[in-house]
C-alpha cells in the first residue's frame, strides 16, 4: 500500500510539471547595465594639457587655429593648439607661444620658457620673434658682449625687412648701445625704415637730414620723410613736419609761397587729438600767439595741460606760464608754481629757469637766493645756455 501511494504522488508529480507554460520555463534574461559614464573632460585654464583632437591636427593647422582662438582671446584654447603647432616648427606657432609664456596670458609666466621659444622662432625666420628677443636680452645684458649680442639679434630682424627693428637699430648704432657708435649706418637704417613703412623710422630719417645726423642736410627732404611718417599715423612725425614747415627752410628750397602756420597748425592739432605731448604743446604755442587760425588763450590752457598729463615737460611748463600771467584763465601764482617745479622734476629748463626767476623776486614763494642758485644750477645741467652763463660756466 505504501509503495502504491507513493508512485501515485510521483506521477502526480510529474503531471504539474508538465503543466508549467513554456514561457515560464524560458531561461532568465540578463539585467541591463548602464553604461558607464564618459571621462571628465581635462581640466582647464592655465598649464591645461594639449586634447588627443589637436594631436590629430597637422602642425600648420594647429598654429592656425592657435592663432585665431588667441584672436578672440580664448587663450586655454591657444595654450592646447600651439605647441602642436610650435613642436611641427610652425615660426609663428613659436612666436605666439613665446608671447603666452610671456605675458602670462593662458599660461604661468615663465621668462626663461618665453626665451626659448622666441629662440626657436627666431631661428625658424620670425623676424619679430628675433626682435621681440634682442629686446628681452638686452634689458638682462650686463657686460658689452651680451649687449652686442642682442643687437645681432635686431640686425638679423632689419635684415629680415622688419622696419621696427631698423629704426631700433638705428637708435642704437646712433647712441653705441651695443654696437659701434655709427651716425651714418645710424641714418641709412632709419631711412630703410620709412621706406619699410614703419613711421618712427621716418621721424628718425627726417631728423637725421635735418639735424643733421650721419650725413649732410636735407631739409626738403627730411620734409617729405616727416609727411610721409604722419601719413603713416606716427604723431612724431607730424609734430616734426610743423615744425619744419614752421621754420620756413624747405618751403624756401621749395620756392613754396604758401601760407605754413596753417598747415603747421593742423598737423599738431591732430597729434594733439590723439594725445601726443609735444603735438599739444606747439598746438597750445599756435593758439595762445593767434599763429595759423583765431587766438584762443583758453584752449591754449586745455591744451598744456593735455601736455603736461603726457608728461611733456614744456606743458606743464607752459601751463605754470598761463596760471601765472592769467591767460585763458584767472591767474594763480600758487599753481604756476605747481607747474613750473613739475616741468624741472621733467628735466624741463623752462621749468627750472622759471623756479629760479620766482625764488629771486619772491614771487609766490619765499624770496630764497640759495634756492634760486639750485633751480639755475639744475636748469644749466639739463641744457640751458642761459642757466650756465649766468653761473659763470
Amino acid at each position: 500500500m505504501r509503495l502504491a501511494k507513493k508512485s501515485i504522488l510521483a506521477l502526480l508529480a510529474a503531471a504539474l510539471c508538465s503543466a508549467v507554460p513554456a514561457a515560464q520555463a524560458a531561461p532568465l534574461r540578463p539585467i541591463p547595465v548602464p553604461a558607464p559614464a564618459p571621462p571628465p573632460p581635462p581640466p582647464s585654464g592655465k598649464g591645461a594639457p594639449a586634447p588627443e583632437t589637436a594631436l590629430l591636427l597637422s602642425p600648420e593647422e594647429a598654429a592656425k587655429l592657435g592663432a585665431a582662438a588667441l584672436e578672440r582671446k580664448d587663450h586655454v584654447e591657444a595654450a592646447r593648439l600651439l605647441p602642436r603647432g610650435c613642436d611641427g616648427k610652425v615660426a609663428r606657432a613659436c612666436f605666439n607661444l613665446a608671447d603666452m609664456y610671456r605675458s602670462g596670458r593662458g599660461l604661468n609666466r615663465d621668462r626663461t620658457r618665453a626665451i626659448e621659444l622666441f629662440t626657436k622662432a627666431c631661428e625658424l625666420g620670425e623676424m619679430e620673434a628675433c626682435e621681440d628677443l634682442s629686446a628681452m636680452t638686452l634689458a638682462e645684458a650686463k657686460t658689452d658682449e651680451d649687449k652686442r649680442a642682442s643687437t645681432a639679434l635686431l640686425q638679423r630682424a632689419c635684415d629680415g625687412n622688419r622696419g621696427s627693428a631698423c629704426s631700433d637699430l638705428g637708435y642704437r648704432q646712433e647712441r653705441g648701445l651695443g654696437a659701434d657708435k655709427d651716425p651714418g649706418l645710424a641714418r641709412a637704417n632709419w631711412l630703410k625704415a620709412c621706406e619699410l613703412n614703419y613711421g618712427l623710422g621716418c621721424s628718425n630719417a627726417s631728423l637725421a637730414l635735418s639735424a643733421p645726423i650721419g650725413g649732410p642736410a636735407d631739409e626738403v627732404q627730411a620734409l617729405v620723410l616727416a609727411r610721409k611718417g604722419c601719413d603713416l599715423s606716427n604723431m612724431e612725425a607730424c609734430d616734426r613736419a610743423g615744425l619744419l614747415i614752421e621754420e620756413r627752410k624747405p618751403l624756401n628750397q621749395l620756392k613754396d609761397k604758401r601760407p605754413d602756420h596753417t598747415e603747421a597748425r593742423n598737423l599738431y592739432a591732430a597729434g594733439c587729438f590723439k594725445d601726443h605731448g609735444r603735438s599739444c604743446y606747439d598746438y597750445a604755442r599756435m593758439l595762445d600767439e593767434g599763429r595759423g587760425g583765431p587766438k584762443d588763450k583758453s584752449g591754449a590752457r586745455v591744451a598744456y595741460a593735455t601736455s603736461c598729463k603726457q608728461d611733456y615737460s614744456g606743458g606743464c611748463a607752459g601751463l605754470g606760464y598761463m596760471f601765472e600771467n592769467g591767460r585763458g584763465g584767472p591767474a594763480d601764482i600758487a599753481k604756476a608754481v605747481e607747474y613750473y617745479d613739475m616741468a624741472c622734476e621733467m628735466r624741463g629748463v623752462w621749468g627750472c629757469n622759471s623756479m629760479a626767476r620766482l625764488y629771486r623776486s619772491g614771487l609766490g614763494v619765499p624770496l630764497n637766493a640759495q634756492m634760486s642758485l639750485a633751480y639755475t644750477a639744475r636748469a644749466c645741467e639739463f641744457g640751458s645756455e642761459w642757466a650756465c652763463r649766468q653761473l659763470g660756466r
